[in-house]
């Protein structure tokens, strides 16, 4: 059994077990207080309040899909405490080689300045700067149009998020982190999703999309806004192929 550490409001997990059902088991890690969790060093067992279950000996890999990106109305202490154990469930999966996709820290190790940094020998980048501070030179920061976005997709205390936000410079407080980025114009929002050595391209027309921002959409998930696999092109095959063995 498939086991993903996410959590209850996330639109893309509610994708995949519409698909695949009790052949996963869901663990939502901002409303934790509903499971019953019992870890020990010899076995694990995790149950939902409907009484489906799983366990060490049950579960087949584990898929980590955004779980702290969502807020826990609790003391910090007790938020802490709570990763502490998803990250442990995590590492039991880690340690027998049963995990699937991306590891929760990836940008966290990586970054995405490292990430951008890498790509620009295989795309056009996109032009980019991050930090804070009174000295900061976001005056020669030379885009026309500015999106200011989050470098982590972390909450606010009031449970906000920063979405991809068109915003001028001058009006930035640079006593705090930023993460501006220029602007880029397009007909269509492109994504490649990689599984091994098969690339899956997809695009979505951005006509109808209200704002800048997918993931401030309200009907993200409607079905009359699908992504359609396109091909892409020899240079494209090659370049992304280059990036990810970068």
């Amino acid at each position: 059994m498939l086991l993903v550490l996410t959590g209850s409001k996330d639109g893309t997990a509610d994708i995949l077990f519409s698909r695949i059902g009790s052949k996963g088991f869901r663990f939502n890690y901002d409303i934790f207080s509903d499971y019953t969790v019992t870890f020990r060093p010899s076995y694990w067992s995790i149950e939902n309040p409907t009484g489906f279950k799983i366990d060490s000996k049950t579960a087949s890999a584990a898929f980590w899909w955004k779980a702290f990106n969502y807020f826990v109305d609790e003391e910090e202490f007790i938020a802490e405490e709570v990763k502490y154990i998803f990250r442990e469930i995590y590492g039991w999966f880690l340690a027998r080689n049963l995990i699937k996709g991306t590891p929760p820290e990836f940008h966290r190790y990586n970054g995405k300045l490292n990430l951008l940094d890498a790509a620009k020998a295989h795309f056009d980048i996109p032009e980019t700067i991050c930090g804070w501070g009174n000295k900061i030179k976001l005056a020669e920061f030379s885009p026309d149009s500015v999106v200011a976005k989050s470098l982590t997709s972390g909450l606010t205390t009031t449970n906000r998020a920063l979405f991809t936000t068109e915003v001028q410079l001058s009006k930035l407080d640079v006593r705090y982190p930023w993460y501006p980025q220029e602007k880029i114009d397009a007909k269509s929002d492109l994504t490649i999703f990689v599984c091994g050595s098969k690339l899956f391209p997809f695009e979505r027309d951005r006509s109808q999309l209200k704002g800048l921002d997918w993931c401030n959409q309200d009907d993200i998930f409607s079905s009359e806004q699908k992504w359609h696999l396109f091909a892409l092109s020899k240079e494209q095959n090659e370049s992304v192929r280059a990036f990810c063995q970068e």
